[in-house]
């Protein structure tokens, strides 16, 4: 369904740089990062392996459309309202509606698995803040891209999404 009060994502380099961390390990597992102001971030994250020689620009084209992608289809085994599930949460987290900052980092690398090279990417996007929250059954609010709450905006640049309306600090 269509969504009310969800908010514009923007990059965020605190998140990508905590990501890349993570991605360069090459070992494919989350890490449950805290951002400085002590939230936990939600984080997905993906990887692809294959025997083919490939240059790691091409690679990094081609997989990370598959492996955001790969996130994203997850939809077709979700049903709005649901609450979390293992099977949908890359995608609830995309679409989680308060998420408004995303950070991602990329890692290519040769690994071995069974006697085989193989050239290989991982994938890590962090979001603040986190979605998939316990007893929150709904990623965000149905309705038709208005923005209603009381510190958001209409985006420019995203009409059916919202914005954080800026804190205005009045001296005497």
């Amino acid at each position: 369904p269509g969504s009310r009060n969800m908010l514009e994502l923007t990059w965020d380099k605190e998140a990508a740089d905590l990501a890349s961390t993570l991605a360069r390990t090459c070992q494919f597992q989350h890490n449950f990062v805290h951002g400085k102001n002590g939230k936990q971030f939600g984080q997905n994250i993906a990887s692809k392996m294959s025997t083919q020689s490939s240059n790691a620009r091409d690679t990094f084209n081609l997989w990370m459309k598959d492996m955001v992608k790969g996130w994203f289809d997850e939809v077709k085994l979700y049903t709005f309202g649901s609450g979390y599930s293992k099977s949908t949460g890359h995608y609830t987290q995309m679409v989680w509606g308060n998420n408004n900052k995303l950070g991602c980092g990329y890692s290519y690398f040769k690994t071995r698995h069974e006697g085989t090279e193989y050239n290989a990417g991982y994938l890590v996007c962090n979001y603040k803040p986190g979605g998939n929250v316990q007893g929150q059954s709904k990623p965000y609010n149905e309705g038709h891209g208005s923005c209603t709450a009381d510190n958001f905006r209409s985006s420019e640049k995203y009409p059916h999404l919202c914005k954080k309306k800026k804190k205005v600090i009045l001296y005497a």
